[in-house]
């Protein structure tokens, strides 16, 4: 699976930025992101962000244009 980059957005709390690259983000809605397990790396990079403890995470993970849907999976 292609690497994603995650972080909050600064605009809203319901609003989470991805991209490819690191270079150009894209905003989603968070009841679009889907996670798959095993969810306990996961839960603890998500945490982080949440948190302010980390200002991005790497995932590893896929976009679906169609649905408009991020899948993460375990982190890279």
């Amino acid at each position: 699976m292609p690497k994603i980059i995650l972080r909050r957005s600064p605009e809203a709390l319901w609003l989470w930025e991805f991209s490819f690259n690191g270079k150009k983000w894209y905003s989603i809605h968070d009841k679009n992101v889907v996670l798959i397990p095993p969810y306990e790396l996961l839960r603890e990079k998500l945490n982080r962000l949440l948190s302010g403890a980390a200002e991005t995470e790497v995932f590893d993970g896929y976009y679906c244009r169609e649905t408009k849907t991020l899948a993460l999976s375990e982190a890279a």
